[in-house]
């Protein structure tokens, strides 16, 4: 196997060693991962969003334009778990919470909108949309919402299309990732349940941690959730770790428990798998093997695509053998390299995945590098240790979290439960 490193696309030449649109394509395929379009302001992932719409425009005035463009959003275009509903994050979203999400987040990013209305009105060559379900945007399921993104972007089911939780076009087979992570893993064949009388979204039960647990500290945290690398961030503030341990372990072996032996919330599912899961996470192992390996066994199946596409982990990097190439894109948003003191703060590229094509054929595929815009003023703190006072005032103490401890080992030592684990089919990888 072999590591390719991001570039961005040259123009148009007759060289053979061109790195821009090689000679016999037809068709340009653009896929963007994980911008996390929130409701505005410093909660905001991407505030600056209109840049997005501004790169597609490019495309469509370029030299290439003539071709068809193809754009899939994939997966976490629009942080739909992070905006608030009526300063609220519920865990049961209904169709109507959907939708006023789905609005606010319209209402704060109305440049975006009209330039990639613009863009699939252009007339140059055919432009099409494809929004790929991710886990921060799982509420796209909802025809209600699709409706509505239809309506802002002025286009018919042709060129703004909802195919789910993954697309293939041609050889190319695009996922955003969740559906690899056991924490994120909806039913793709159960999406929805009835909860007292309304049709609400079947989360996973990460979504639902995250919900309970995460949003009402992001007015607190929301910076320091886009600093990379987190085992740097953790070792600088260990109060923010420890904040974390301790609130979701007082959750999940008090809270969440709680909740699944009352048997009142379909959301919540209590299994040893989940528990295992748990503890690697806790253990700050990380997922991504485990993710790429479920991407690595599509491509070697008998008919299995020849490229996939993937993001959620928020790592750029492609790796290639024989004929076949997995290829991770960046996150969109706004994320930042923590120094080791702490001191600096460097914006970190934006990298997207940009394929040519002849019909269903793969010419070339790549990784794209580029600078986003700078943030808003206001948005990078002054000092990212500003709050530790904060996070000391919500630690929780030792003694709680062995008493929670206790009480999860005899609550399960007596009912362990069961779960309903998606096959590879419910998944949807594949």
């Amino acid at each position: 196997m072999s590591q390719g490193a991001a570039s961005e696309g040259g123009g148009l030449g007759s060289a053979p060693w061109s790195r821009g649109r090689p000679r016999h394509a037809d068709r340009r395929l653009v896929v963007i991962s994980d911008t996390e379009i929130g409701a505005g302001g410093m909660l905001d992932d991407l505030p600056q969003s209109a840049f997005v719409a501004d790169l597609l425009l490019d495309l469509d005035q370029g030299p290439d334009a003539d071709l068809a463009i193809d754009v899939v959003f994939n997966g976490d275009t629009f942080d739909l778990m992070k905006t608030a509903y009526e300063d609220t994050w519920p865990r049961h979203v209904t169709a109507d919470i959907a939708m006023a999400k789905m609005s606010r987040i319209a209402a704060a990013h109305p440049r975006l909108f009209a330039g990639l209305r613009r863009f699939l009105a252009s007339g140059r060559g055919r432009r099409r949309f494809f929004f790929v379900v991710g886990n921060h945007d799982f509420e796209l399921l909802f025809p209600e919402v699709q409706a509505l993104l239809r309506s802002l972007l002025g286009a018919d089911e042709e060129r703004v299309v909802f195919p789910g939780m993954s697309v293939r076009l041609g050889e190319v087979h695009i996922e955003h990732g969740c559906q690899a992570d056991s924490m994120f893993c909806i039913r793709a064949d159960k999406p929805f349940v009835e909860h007292a009388g309304e049709t609400i979204l079947n989360l996973p039960w990460g979504s639902v941690a995250l919900l309970d647990v995460a949003m009402p500290l992001q007015p607190v945290l929301a910076f320091h959730d886009r600093l990379k690398p987190r085992d740097r961030l953790f070792q600088a503030l260990p109060e923010l770790e420890e904040v974390f341990v301790s609130r979701f372990w007082r959750y999940w072996t008090r809270d969440y428990l709680r909740g699944w032996l009352s048997r009142s919330d379909p959301v919540k599912r209590v299994s040893w798998k989940m528990f295992r899961e748990l503890a690697w996470r806790f253990g700050s192992k990380s997922i991504q093997t485990r993710v790429d390996d479920t991407y690595v066994k599509l491509l070697d199946k008998d008919g299995g695509p020849r490229v996939a596409c993937i993001g959620h982990l928020h790592d750029a990097a492609w790796t290639a053998w024989g004929g076949c190439k997995l290829l991770k894109g960046g996150a969109m948003r706004n994320e930042f390299l923590f120094s080791r003191d702490g001191s600096t703060l460097t914006m970190l590229p934006k990298v997207y995945i940009e394929l040519w094509m002849a019909g269903d054929t793969v010419l070339r595929s790549q990784l794209v590098e580029i600078d986003g815009p700078p943030p808003p003023a206001g948005y990078v703190p002054d000092s990212v240790f500003d709050v530790r006072p904060t996070l000391r005032e919500l630690l929780g103490t030792k003694e709680e979290r062995e008493e929670v401890a206790a009480a999860l080992v005899q609550e399960l030592e007596r009912d362990p439960g069961t779960e309903e684990v998606p096959t590879e089919e419910a998944r949807s990888v594949g």
